[in-house]
């Protein structure tokens, strides 16, 4: 699996298939557009160790951020869902399944899960906790900030509401 390492402030993220890079910042920028330029602190990779269902929790407001071809797409997370491992239903390791697929999951905290369903949509996800403990959040919606236009290409969308689940 590539691993994306970056300085020690941000997390390293380990992905299934080469990915640009993506991070989450713990400054909550505001709704409406900033006049200047806000600083950002990526979250530390301490902040994903934890219990799956306070870091979904506290993951809302965060920045997510993006840099895809040189552009920055950014957005407020909105939505999110706690995956619970092997005894949660909806979770990909339920019953303790284990496949190429899902072994990102049994990564430690901080790793970015992602994958394709219905074979157009790809889904973001974190994980959470310890190596061998295989639970993560979804990101399941966004506020958009930067690189719009290039998110509504990218969605194939027009309107913002389109934008949810980024």
């Amino acid at each position: 699996k590539p691993t994306l390492n970056m300085s020690q402030e941000r997390p390293s993220i380990f992905m299934p298939r080469a990915c640009p890079n993506i991070l989450v910042f713990s400054k909550l920028q505001r709704i409406v557009r900033p006049k200047k330029e806000v600083s950002l602190t990526a979250l530390p990779l301490q902040f994903f160790k934890r219990d799956t269902t306070r870091v979904a929790r506290e993951l809302l407001g965060k920045t997510l951020v993006r840099t895809y071809r040189g552009q920055r797409l950014s957005g407020i997370i909105t939505e999110v869902e706690a995956y619970l491992g092997t005894g949660d239903r909806a979770c990909h390791t339920f019953q303790g399944r284990r496949t190429s697929r899902t072994e990102t999951l049994f990564n430690p905290g901080g790793c970015a899960y992602i994958y394709l369903i219905y074979g157009m949509h790809h889904c973001l996800n974190f994980v959470t906790q310890e190596r061998e403990v295989p639970e993560a959040v979804l990101i399941r919606g966004i506020f958009p900030l930067d690189g719009i236009p290039t998110m509504k290409r990218l969605r194939k969308r027009e309107n913002h509401s389109s934008l949810k689940g980024l």
